[in-house]
C-alpha cells in the first residue's frame, strides 16, 4: 500500500489517494536472478489499484488485512519529502500535469492469498479522507 499523488499544472501534488502496488513475486525473483527488468512482475491486470482523489492534506495511511493493521505510516516519516521526490524524479523522467506517482511503501509488505480482505485508508488526523476495500482473488 502506498500514498499516490497526482501532479497539478505546476507539477506539485494537486490531489492524493492510497493505492496498492502489487507484484507477482515469483516473476520478480526470476527477473532479478537473470538481471532483467521487473516489468512483467509489476504490469498485470489489477496490479495497481487506487482510491478516490482528495485534496493533498493527509498525514497518514494504513492497510488492514482481514481486520488487522499490517501497514501504517505517517507521511512526515517518508524518506524523501514530496518536493524532493518530485525534483529527483524530474531529473530523469519527463513529468507532466496529471501524472500520478506511487511514492513508496511503509514497513509491513507481505504476501497476499485468495480470500483475504484488504482495506486501505488515508487520514488527516483522525478524519478518514478516502480509502477502499477489496478482496484478493
Amino acid at each position: 500500500m502506498e500514498l499516490v499523488v497526482r501532479l497539478g499544472e505546476d507539477l506539485s501534488p494537486d490531489a492524493m489517494t492510497v493505492g496498492l502496488d502489487l507484484t507477482k513475486r515469483s516473476l520478480q525473483d526470476n527477473a532479478k536472478n537473470k538481471g532483467l527488468p521487473w516489468a512483467e512482475a509489476k504490469s498485470f491486470v489489477g496490479s495497481a489499484i487506487i482510491g478516490d482523489w482528495v485534496e493533498p492534506v493527509a498525514d497518514s495511511i494504513s492497510l488492514e488485512i482481514d481486520g488487522k493493521i499490517v501497514q501504517s505510516g505517517h507521511l512526515d516519516l517518508m524518506i524523501c519529502s514530496m518536493t524532493d521526490l518530485i525534483a529527483e524524479l524530474a531529473e530523469w523522467a519527463p513529468l507532466r500535469p496529471g501524472d500520478i506517482l506511487f511514492t513508496g511503501t511503509p514497513p509491513g509488505v507481505g504476501s497476499l492469498t485468495p480470500g483475504m480482505r484488504l482495506k486501505t485508508s488515508l487520514f488527516a488526523g483522525e478524519t478518514l479522507l478516502t480509502g477502499f476495500s477489496c478482496d484478493c482473488s
